[in-house]
Order: structure tokens, then C-alpha cells, then sequence
């Protein structure tokens, strides 16, 4: 009753508690921080934007919202606001930029303004006229072709039609639609706000429900969901939400967060040629660095998601900063990277892994162990990116006719926030510099050595204290960061809601989902002039499982300078043991600069003699391991990417490496080969393994019966479950019969 009665209370009447209930204070508890009142706020009241909303009312507003509301307003009906297009009709559209050539299906949707349209499963999407919005990014007809992935693991996005504009005065594609579509589009006048093109999207990323039986048939409807097909697009309508399905949601302190942060240039820029926004004359004082902190579970990795989908408003590219080490954007976990973004982010982060401008691979879903490497790979991602990709000459026609471009950063923290956790954000903020702080939630941490901000000066003081920890180094920013001596602006932000998801697939989950994901994706073929482009898998190889894929045969005496081992309890693997050790593990692929290898010690070139007893002497050099040693040093190495070693050969010096990253152009002298490409010696030279493991979904082949795991039914194999989980008491209750006290036997 009570709960009913405050769901009843008029907006004034809930403003007013709210402000009640963050004035009064919170009695001292040793497991939450106290959260400040607004008298001692560490907002200076003359940031425009930058407030504390209330929190408490409005998580029960949006809850309600959320509820009650309906995920697609568009009713699909054929031939009046709906038309099925051919694969011919629909190749009308390849000369847009982004376009996928392939004969597939497609329909033409007519919305009204401010009308909601949620499709699960992969399209393509394309607009023809009119204006739309689609995970906070702003699509136009001069947007090009966009991939979305809308599984029902994640939020589902919601397209809707802005209001018309002056559709005179901006291009649309409508005259290359069928006379029967434009007939009715004429008919329609101002009424209609914009004609959008959903054509089917085959990339194999379906395929991955197979590899990972617990997300088997994530991108289709359940069986007792009847929902409208749009056409032969292999794409649903979700009317509302449902158990395992919600929509993508951005509350209200998100939206005023992104327009003071990313100023809405509004549908009348000018455009360039590859359908991104052309921005001014680039002004280094005035690129925004973007950091999000927050909490586990509380909407920070989406809001981090939807900054780098708004900043297209005004940017050519974006550069992401990834500190999240177990919950990763572009890359699989254990690594810091930095990745350089072209094209708004339509999905979850295993629809979109990418090969990283620079990363370092850490080897572990948290830096508890090695809190010191973690802060020096950071300390070298920020500064290559200021000296770097920041103000960087971009060849955009490939003729040498370049220009200067300026490119945002938007740095994305780990959710660990109490303890060393909160250290460590502290000091990559520190590090980092950022102009804009947005705290998704509570924005206290119980660290006693976080710097503070005085509302008088408008500066941190004590952010020097942040070097007394023996991890952080030197303290400051990573460049002299002389246009933010007043500190950043901070936005809170309220978290959103729980993701009707979690209750399915836990973190575990998603991460074993997107490490699957990296090592079944294909990239398209990297070159050295495109180093400031963003490379993306745009399909996946779901057909065969990793033991079938033919590896790369690598002979470690010509292909690689060292083998490192880290995370806990490494130092303790002796020599002759470093082949087992290596066998079936994922290790991380890092160059380093030439000369920055320290010579190898003579356990090294001796470990050929270092064998068991009774085993037969080597013919050939053993790993290049040396036991305790220190990774590559962050300020001259790079991770490339990640790979599985499947197997070690017993009798030569020969591994079975896969690897998803593209190899080089042939040059030099050859070390390996498989399938007609050939890795070259200049290819990365160091492996190093770390924490993880490749999931036992990894390990399987799933092209055996359905019906089990090698000639094991479903139920009897051990570890292992297939489709989602039961919620806490949906199991049926089990009664023991053995254990009853003696008047009930």
C-alpha cells in the first residue's frame, strides 16, 4: 500500500520528498559513502547544465515509465505505410556510402513524426527522407548504410521519426524508389516524417547462438511471441516489453547531460562526401575529453556507447579510450585499447569488435594483480592519442590531399569503485585529464585519498597525493594540460533501471559471448595507410568450431623473441614446464619497438638442456621463456590482437596458433603460413599469457548431433547449460524424504 501510494504522488508533491529525502542526512555506515546534501555539493552553481537531479523519485517515475510504456508505435500495414522491395529494387541504394553489395531483400517503412519503431534482429538501415533518431545518434539521408544488431540479450533501440523539416533544402533517395512507393509518399505530404529502408543483414553473427548455446536464438523471437515479420527482412516488430526484452531507454538527466556535453548542430549541417558531418576549423583547446565513471550494473559502458553516437553530430571520428578490462567496447577482455570509431555504435559490444589503434594486453577481467602495468598502459594509450590521433592530418580521398581533423576522446572507467578500485580511477582521471566527468550514480568512493574540488576556486587540490601510491607514478595528466586548469565539468546522471537481460545472461556470460565472438570474426585486411581508420569485423565465421579451423603453423625458433607469462602465481612455472603451459591458452600478440627487448639471459638460450628425466634430449631450442619475467614495457609495445595456441607439436619446435587479425602484406622473410597467407617477421614477436582461458563453448563441436555433446545427451553433461537460466525460486521445489524428525516418519 505504501508503495502504491507514492507511485500516486503528483510531480510537485514528488519533487518536494525528493528534496526532503537528499537533505536529510545519512547515518555513518562502513559500506556506503554518505551522499552530500545540495549545501555541500562539490558543483560550483555557475556551471550551466552540470546539476544533481534527484534520484530517488525519479528511478520509481522511469520504473513506471518503463512499464506501462510501449516499445513500437508503428502498426505495420502492407502497401500503405509498408512495401516489400526486390533484391533488384533494393540495389538502387549501393552507390550510398557503407552499403552492403548483396542481393538480399528489403522493405520501405513510412513513419509519422515522433513515431517508435524497436525491430529485433540484424538490418540494414538506411533512410530515405526525413530524419531519424536511433541510440542517441541522429541518422539523415546523407548518413549512408547502417548495420544494427538488436539481439534480445541487450536493450532493444528504437528508431523514431523526428518532426519534418525543410525537406526542399535536403537531399533524399525517394526518387530511386518503385512508382508504387512514391505514389504514396507524394500522397502523404507533411504529414509523414520519414521513409527509411530495412534491408536484410546476413553476416554470420546469428551463428554465434550456436557456438554459445546459452544465447541459442538470441536474434529471433521465443516460440510463444507472435510479432509481425517486416517482410522476407528476417526482422521482428517488438510491440512491448516482455520478460528477456526491453528497450533501449535514455532518461531524462542523460539527454540534458549529452546536449550540454555534445551541443545538437541540428539537421541542416553540411555533410561531406562519406556522409559524416563537417566540422570547423579543429580547435585543440576546445576538443572534448569525455571520462565516465560509475558503478557496476548502473548504464555506464551505454551512456559511454551513446557519447560516441552523439559526438557524430559534430565529428568525423571519435576516439574511445577502453579502462574497463572485463566488460569491453571494441576488444576482448584482459586489454586496454584505444580504438578509433567512423560509424555510430547500432549494438551490443560483440557485434562491433575491432583491431585497436594501439592496445596493451593486461590478461586479466581486473588489474588487482598488476595494478602498476595497469596504469602505465594507460599512461601510454593517453598520450599516444594527444600526440597522435587528436589533432591528426587525415587523407579522407586517398590522393594526398589531406586536412587537419580534430577527434574527441571518451575514456570509459572500470565500475570497481571502492578500495584500490577507486584509486585506480582516480589516478586514470588524473591521468587523463578529461574536460567533461559524468558519474553515472552515486558519485561518492570511499577512497580518503580522492582529490577535491573547491566550489570556490573551481579547482582539485591534493591531486598530487595521487603519486604517494607506489602503481600511479607520476602524477598529472599524461600532456600539459594547460585549457583545463579550472578541473572538468561533472555531470550527474541517474543510473538506468536493471537490464531485463541480466536476469538471463550474467557478466560471465557476455564476456565468454564476446571472446567467442573475436575469435569467430573477420576482419578485412588491414594496410599501413589507414592508420587512423577504423577496422570492424563485418562478418563472422559461425560454420565451423575454432577445432576445425585450419591454424597458423609458427615455428617459435624464427617467429618469436619471448614468451612472458603474468597475472598470480606465473612466477612459480619453471622452464620445463612452459609447453604445457602454453598448450591451449589465449595469449596476447605484442610488437615492441626494436632494441626495447632486453637481451636474452642464458636460461634462456639454455633451456634446450632443461628437461625431465628420462626424456629424450632436444634437437631444437625451447620456448624463449625466462621464469618471472616482466611484460613488455607499455611505452614501446603494442597488443595487435589476441590469439589461441591449440596445440604445441611434442617433437619440434612448432605451435598451432588462430587468430582472427588480419596478416600482413607479404614482405620479408616467412615464419609461418596456413591457407595461402603467410605471417611475416614483422609480425608481433612476443607472446604473453595471462589469466584467462578460452570458454568451454570454445572447445566444443558443434556441428555434432543436436541433441548432445559427443554422444552425450544434453542433461548428462557435466558444467555445462543450455538456454537461460531460473529465476530465484522458479526451480520445483525438491522434498527430501530421508531427513524428517522422528514423529513425521
Amino acid at each position: 500500500m505504501m508503495m502504491e501510494a507514492e507511485q500516486e504522488l503528483g510531480p510537485e508533491t514528488l519533487d518536494a520528498g525528493d528534496r526532503v529525502a537528499e537533505t536529510k542526512q545519512r547515518a555513518w555506515s562502513p559500506s556506503r559513502p554518505l551522499r552530500s546534501s545540495p549545501s555541500s555539493s562539490s558543483l560550483s552553481d555557475g556551471d550551466e547544465g552540470v546539476k544533481e537531479e534527484p534520484v530517488v523519485g525519479y528511478r520509481r517515475q522511469q520504473a513506471k515509465e518503463e512499464v506501462d510504456g510501449r516499445m513500437s508505435t508503428y502498426v505495420y500495414s502492407p502497401s500503405q505505410n509498408a512495401f516489400a522491395l526486390s533484391p533488384d529494387e533494393a540495389d538502387a541504394f549501393l552507390h550510398l556510402p557503407s552499403a552492403i553489395h548483396s542481393k538480399a531483400p528489403a522493405a520501405a517503412l513510412l513513419l509519422r513524426p515522433d513515431e517508435t519503431l524497436s525491430l529485433l534482429g540484424t538490418y540494414n538501415l538506411i533512410i530515405l527522407a526525413g530524419h531519424v533518431t536511433i541510440a542517441g545518434s541522429r541518422l539523415s539521408p546523407t548518413s549512408g548504410s547502417q548495420n544494427v544488431f538488436a539481439p534480445r540479450s541487450a536493450p532493444i533501440p528504437s528508431i523514431t521519426a523526428l518532426p519534418p523539416h525543410d525537406t526542399a533544402s535536403h537531399e533524399n533517395h525517394l526518387s530511386k524508389l518503385p512508382d508504387r512507393v512514391q505514389s504514396i509518399v507524394a500522397s502523404r505530404g507533411g504529414a509523414l516524417g520519414a521513409v527509411i529502408l530495412i534491408r536484410r543483414l546476413d553476416t554470420g553473427v546469428e551463428g554465434l547462438g550456436r557456438v554459445c548455446r546459452v544465447f541459442d536464438g538470441f536474434f529471433a523471437p521465443r516460440r510463444m511471441e507472435r510479432w509481425q515479420e517486416v517482410g522476407s527482412t528476417g526482422t521482428w516488430i517488438v510491440p512491448e516489453p516482455s520478460r528477456d526484452v526491453q528497450p533501449l531507454v535514455l532518461p531524462p538527466s542523460w539527454e540534458h547531460s549529452l546536449a550540454s556535453i555534445c551541443p545538437d548542430t541540428g539537421p541542416t549541417d553540411a555533410m561531406d562526401a562519406d556522409g559524416g558531418h563537417v566540422s570547423g576549423d579543429p580547435d585543440p583547446d576546445n576538443t572534448p575529453v569525455i571520462l565516465v565513471r560509475g558503478a557496476k550494473k548502473s548504464g555506464k559502458s551505454t551512456f559511454a556507447r551513446t557519447t560516441v553516437n552523439r559526438l557524430f553530430g559534430s565529428y568525423r571520428r571519435v576516439a574511445f579510450l577502453e579502462c574497463d578490462l572485463g566488460q569491453s567496447e571494441f576488444s576482448p577482455c584482459g586489454m586496454v585499447a584505444l580504438n578509433i570509431v567512423e560509424q555510430p555504435l547500432l549494438g551490443p559490444p560483440f557485434t562491433h569488435p575491432s583491431l585497436p589503434y594501439r592496445a596493451h594486453y593486461i590478461g586479466s577481467t581486473s588489474p588487482r594483480s598488476s595494478p602498476s602495468h595497469y596504469v602505465s598502459a594507460i599512461r601510454s594509450l593517453v598520450e599516444a592519442y594527444m600526440h597522435d590521433v587528436r589533432l591528426a592530418y587525415i587523407d579522407e580521398t586517398g590522393d594526398g590531399s589531406g586536412r587537419l581533423s580534430a577527434i574527441p576522446l571518451v575514456v570509459n572507467t572500470m565500475g570497481w569503485t571502492k578500495g584500490l578500485g577507486a584509486m585506480l580511477n582516480h589516478a586514470v582521471e588524473d591521468i587523463v585529464g578529461p574536460t567533461e566527468v559524468c558519474v553515472v550514480g552515486d558519485a561518492g568512493e570511499d577512497t580518503p585519498s580522492a582529490p577535491a574540488f573547491d566550489s570556490q576556486s573551481g579547482m582539485y587540490h591534493d591531486s598530487a597525493a595521487l603519486g604517494t601510491f607506489g602503481f600511479v607514478g607520476p602524477a598529472g595528466p599524461a600532456w600539459g594540460n594547460s585549457h583545463n586548469q579550472r578541473g572538468p565539468r561533472v555531470h550527474m546522471i541517474t543510473p538506468v533501471s536493471g537490464d531485463a537481460s541480466a536476469a538471463f545472461y550474467n557478466a560471465v556470460e557476455q564476456r565468454n559471448l564476446a571472446l567467442l565472438s573475436y575469435f569467430h570474426a573477420v576482419f578485412p585486411p588491414s594496410s599501413s595507410s589507414a592508420a587512423l581508420r577504423q577496422v570492424t569485423a563485418q562478418t563472422w565465421q559461425t560454420t565451423l568450431p575454432l577445432c576445425a579451423v585450419p591454424p597458423y603453423a609458427v615455428d617459435w625458433v624464427q617467429a618469436v623473441d619471448r614468451v612472458v607469462l603474468t597475472g598470480a602465481g606465473s612466477e612459480d612455472v619453471v622452464p620445463r614446464e612452459i609447453e604445457r603451459v602454453m598448450n591451449g591458452a589465449i595469449v596476447g600478440l605484442v610488437a615492441c619497438e626494436a632494441g626495447s627487448l632486453d637481451a636474452l639471459t642464458d636460461n634462456v638460450s639454455g633451456q634446450g638442456d632443461d628437461h625431465e628425466k628420462g626424456s629424450p634430449a632436444r634437437s631444437y631450442p625451447a620456448v624463449p621463456y625466462t621464469q618471472g619475467g616482466a611484460p613488455p614495457d607499455p611505452a614501446s609495445s603494442t597488443c595487435t590482437g589476441l590469439a589461441l595456441v591449440r596445440a604445441v607439436a611434442p617433437n619440434a619446435p612448432v605451435m598451432h596458433i588462430l587468430t582472427p587479425v588480419p596478416p600482413r602484406t607479404p614482405s620479408g622473410t616467412s615464419v609461418g603460413s596456413v591457407g595461402g597467407y603467410v605471417l611475416q617477421d614483422t609480425a608481433p614477436r612476443v607472446l604473453v599469457k595471462g589469466e584467462l582461458e578460452l570458454p568451454v563453448w570454445g572447445m566444443l563441436d558443434f556441428r555434432e548431433a543436436e541433441g548432445g555433446v559427443a554422444g552425450v545427451e544434453r542433461g548428462r553433461v557435466p558444467f555445462l547449460k543450455w538456454g537461460r537460466g531460473e529465476g530465484v525460486g522458479g526451480e520445483r521445489r525438491r522434498v527430501r524424504r530421508n531427513l524428517m524428525r522422528r514423529g513425521q516418519a
